[in-house]
């Protein structure tokens, strides 16, 4: 789900006076990272057990106070040197990886 909201806003218009698509997909990434950080934090408190639940925190806090520093510092370098699209289309190989790293994961209920 989040890479498809990361890669599709990608293939619309190039022309912002065409489309707002330069305005909607930031939205639409925030939309979807909004819903799955606490879904995946929920889901891996619950797998972690109450006797590693500080240890999976730590491990999953770093990530979320070090990507607002370092997410914006390479987004700029990437509109200032290349192009916005590519934005977009940086994040499809890490959408695979992790959704190839998920799938030994999965609860079958």
């Amino acid at each position: 789900m989040s890479t498809a909201a990361t890669v599709l806003p990608a293939a619309g218009p190039a022309s912002p006076e065409r489309a707002p698509w330069p305005l909607l997909a930031p939205a639409l990434m925030l939309f979807v990272a909004v819903v799955i950080m606490p879904l995946g934090m929920m889901v891996l408190a619950q797998a972690a057990g109450p006797q590693r639940m500080g240890r999976m925190m730590s491990i999953i806090g770093v990530p979320m106070m070090l990507a607002p520093i370092f997410g914006p510092t390479i987004g700029g370098l990437i509109l200032q040197n290349i192009s916005w699209r590519w934005i977009f289309y940086i994040n499809l190989p890490f959408g695979v990886l992790a959704g190839r790293g998920a799938v030994p994961f999965r609860v079958l209920a």
